[in-house]
């Protein structure tokens, strides 16, 4: 039975983590030999992460005794981190300096280099659920964010070690279920009462919130940002919402059924939406005008890379995929995948301008040229000007 999948960051490889196995298979779709297996010490592995920087391929491995190993992939080497954890390893992430940071259940959160030595390590007040590598446009990857048992978020400066902040939310939005960074140093997070709330990093606006709304009206179970398009999605009571964040505007509204497709529990094919192309430009018709408790409940959410394609997954076993064909967001997703769409796409006028006026000019020293004139004869006589007797 298959734990975990996690695929690199150029999407070239795909880890697989298959139950009481002690080897991770690597499958690359794109190569004649399309699976390694690479033996490892421990059968209990509870967390695997593909790192993020274009110029390595490290996977880092966690397992349920607190252990951590980082893969080399173009090296075939494994590297044990001297980290001294003996809880199961929850999460992890990477920044673009192949700094690997992960927590565990022992409340401690540590970060390493890939040769395995530690970079640091802090004792958090509640189990971590996440971490995340975020900051500043001028210095994306310094400060570290911890989601402090679904109560606070915890940001550790790498460069400021020792003034480490602590961000807390009014107790009436519930659980922190999941947060992203964005933009110049901003959070947006979702609770699980349903908010969705935006709140700065900045020294001088640390505390206050940006922008507070509540999306759903019983829960909320995920909320995810890309960058690509523009929008945020969040998925709870039965239902996915898409909003453009320039100016919160909800451009799709999804509602959901509780039960998976009759078709797919007769055929044993793996179910699926029934609609696998969907056109989120407003609010779908199968919406009713008064929300039900929730029957529904939602595993993940995740948009793919262009932000073209939303995809939810739910404990019934059904994965919905809904294709992003809004007119709201065609413009930010137009790219030129032919030479026709080249040709299509608007000439900003004084480019047409210059380049009308140089065929001008070209054509007349041709002229000129050919027939051994001068340009201001050529015009003379294309204007029909006859000089007076």
């Amino acid at each position: 039975m298959c734990t975990l999948l996690e695929w690199s960051e150029n999407g070239d490889i795909l880890a697989i983590v298959q139950a009481n196995s002690a080897s991770l298979v690597l499958w690359e779709p794109k190569k004649t030999q399309q699976h390694q297996l690479v033996d490892l010490p421990c059968k209990d592995i509870s967390f695997i992460k593909w790192s993020k920087s274009p110029h390595s391929l490290l996977l880092a491995i966690g397992t349920n005794r607190g252990q951590v190993y980082i893969y080399d992939h173009a090296r075939g080497t494994k590297t044990q981190v001297a980290s001294k954890h003996k809880r199961r390893i929850l999460c992890g992430d990477w920044n673009l300096e192949d700094k690997f940071a992960f927590g565990s259940e022992d409340r401690q959160i540590t970060i390493c280099l890939p040769s395995g030595r530690i970079f640091d390590q802090v004792k958090i007040k509640a189990s971590p659920h996440s971490v995340t590598f975020g900051g500043k446009t001028e210095d994306k990857d310094a400060i570290l964010s911890v989601n402090m048992g679904g109560k606070t978020i915890l940001l550790y400066d790498l460069n400021e070690r020792e003034n480490a902040l602590e961000l807390a939310f009014q107790a009436r939005y519930g659980n922190i279920v999941s947060y992203q960074w964005f933009g110049n140093g901003y959070i947006i997070a979702g609770f699980s009462s349903g908010y969705v709330v935006i709140i700065s990093t900045h020294l001088n606006e640390i505390g206050q919130e940006q922008y507070c709304a509540k999306f759903h009206e019983h829960s909320l179970r995920e909320i995810v940002y890309n960058e690509a398009n523009g929008t945020v999605a969040t998925c709870g009571d039965n239902c996915i919402k898409v909003v453009r964040m320039s100016d919160w505007k909800e451009i799709a509204v999804e509602y959901l059924d509780s039960e998976p497709p009759a078709s797919s529990a007769t055929s044993g094919t793996p179910p699926t939406s029934s609609s696998m192309l969907a056109d989120l430009s407003g609010p779908s018709s199968s919406g009713s005008g008064s929300m039900q408790a929730p029957s529904l409940t939602f595993e993940d959410l995740q948009w793919t890379p262009d932000g073209r394609i939303l995809s939810v997954s739910s404990h019934n076993g059904c994965l919905h995929n809904f294709m992003i064909l809004s007119s709201a967001l065609r413009s930010s997703l137009f790219d030129l995948d032919s030479p026709f769409a080249a040709v299509l796409k608007p000439i900003a006028p004084w480019t047409m301008l210059f380049t009308m006026g140089f065929m001008v000019i070209a054509v007349l020293l041709v002229i000129s040229v050919q027939f051994e004139v001068s340009c201001w004869d050529v015009i003379r006589a294309m204007s029909g000007f006859v000089e007076g007797l």
